[in-house]
């Protein structure tokens, strides 16, 4: 099975490529057929990361219906089906001869388009997908949250990072199963803190809010899980719980977060508060 450390140097191949697509503002035909010939191996290593991926979304998806597990396989499925297929169909129109050439400036669109949904890929699969499904990745002991200059909002993290602690307190006692009250517990809090986040970019007209919502409910939709497999008797192991909270909400908060709080500030709502520095 391909590890996390694979993972990422498959993840840095990707992001180089996706780069060497970019053309300069006056692009000659050099520098077009450079980048036809860098579009042809994207699209074939973009084939080869899925075929690497296969057995890991298999072992996901091999879990019972309605678990964590089972809902993150089956989201990331469709997920990399729709990304796969335009890939592909992005390699086929702008491969053929003379394409860039004769209208850079879509390609120049469509690419940032791409490189959008590569970059949503990278980040799903390193806090999402593998944090679940890879054995032998042993979760961090994340000591306090990213700071967002929002008051109430980081008094939130610091809540729900001091409930991780106590999940964390599990595996260092050597216990393998989580109460799930624990779980339970730290879903209805998030729920509240991602109702106060939404209220915020609302009312800021936040540009970004749909996909920070997105964000919000494929965790709620695993937390979720969580919690039904618990109510419905299922065991929930500790560090697979851990290395999903651990390492989705270390990444939600110090990218997504700042993103919107940097659109806050722009505002000059009053929101964020002045004694604090963001990241």
């Amino acid at each position: 099975m391909t590890t996390l450390a694979d993972l990422r140097r498959e993840h840095q191949i990707l992001t180089s490529l996706m780069a060497s697509l970019a053309l300069p503002e006056q692009a000659g035909p050099k520098e077009a057929e450079r980048a036809r010939q860098n579009l042809i191996l994207f699209a074939r290593h973009v084939i080869e990361h899925f075929a690497h991926e296969d057995p890991v979304l298999a072992e996901l998806t091999a879990a019972p219906v309605g678990t964590a597990m089972r809902t993150a396989g089956d989201a990331r499925i469709r997920e990399s089906q729709a990304l796969a297929e335009g890939c592909a169909s992005f390699s086929r129109h702008w491969t053929h001869p003379g394409a860039i050439e004769r209208d850079p400036k879509t390609f120049g669109s469509a690419l940032g388009i791409l490189q959008a949904a590569v970059a949503r890929l990278v980040r799903r699969e390193e806090t999402e997908v593998y944090p679940l499904a890879v054995t032998g990745w042993a979760p961090h002991p994340v000591l306090a949250p990213p700071l967002t200059g929002i008051a109430e909002l980081d008094d939130d993290h610091i809540e729900i990072f001091s409930m991780i602690g106590g999940l964390r307190a599990i595996v260092d006692d050597r216990l393998s199963a989580v109460d799930g009250a624990h779980v339970a517990a730290l879903a209805a809090y998030a729920e509240r803190h991602f109702a106060r986040e939404e209220s915020i970019m609302e009312a800021t007209s936040y540009p970004g809010l749909e996909d920070h919502r997105q964000e919000h409910h494929r965790a709620r939709a695993i937390l979720m899980g969580f919690r039904n497999d618990y109510l419905d008797g299922r065991r929930l192991d500790a560090i697979t719980v851990l290395k999903f909270l651990e390492s989705w909400l270390s990444s939600h908060i110090a990218e997504v977060d700042q993103r919107m709080v940097a659109h806050v500030r722009h505002c000059g709502s009053g929101i964020v508060s002045s004694d604090q520095t963001l990241a």
